[in-house]
């Protein structure tokens, strides 16, 4: 799996414009293997026949990102808990 190697990731947030335009973006917090990410990209691409546009930052980077993304359709697909891997704090 891709967390549990190289990569430590903190939050996965995927945003959505409305309809369905063929792109689902993904963005991941934290120290991501890049090769992985593209790798199991390209596989879940062509299995559910969608494109994958990946955003990766780091934990001061999302939160200063945090606003923006606020106002447009997201949610939230998982969250690391202790050890400052909660995001929706401003601390």
């Amino acid at each position: 799996m891709l967390y549990e190697q190289e990569a430590d990731p903190q939050t996965r947030v995927l945003r959505s414009q409305g309809g369905d335009t063929g792109i689902i973006d993904l963005v991941l917090v934290g120290n991501i293997d890049q090769y992985h990410l593209n790798d199991l990209s390209r596989k879940t691409e062509r299995c559910i026949q969608r494109k994958i546009r990946t955003l990766i930052m780091t934990t001061k980077e999302f939160r200063e990102f945090r606003p923006t993304l606020q106002d447009r359709p997201h949610f939230l697909v998982w969250e690391r808990e202790g050890e400052g891997g909660d995001l929706r704090s401003e601390t």
